[in-house]
């Protein structure tokens, strides 16, 4: 029992690291933020036109 756990856990060689965590949590919020911006702005923009038309 407890070598089939020990050639799972050599299959998958996984180290977790706080640096690791840190930075994906970094590249998401950054390209999340940056969606976000562009989208609002687009939206703004496209309102102001719509409200120059009526």
């Amino acid at each position: 029992m407890s070598q089939d756990n020990l050639v799972i856990t050599n299959a998958y060689p996984v180290a977790f690291k706080w640096k690791d965590f840190l930075l994906v949590f970094l590249t998401v919020s950054v390209f999340s933020f940056v969606a976000s911006a562009l989208s609002s702005n687009l939206s703004v923009k496209k309102i102001n036109h719509l409200n120059q038309d009526l």
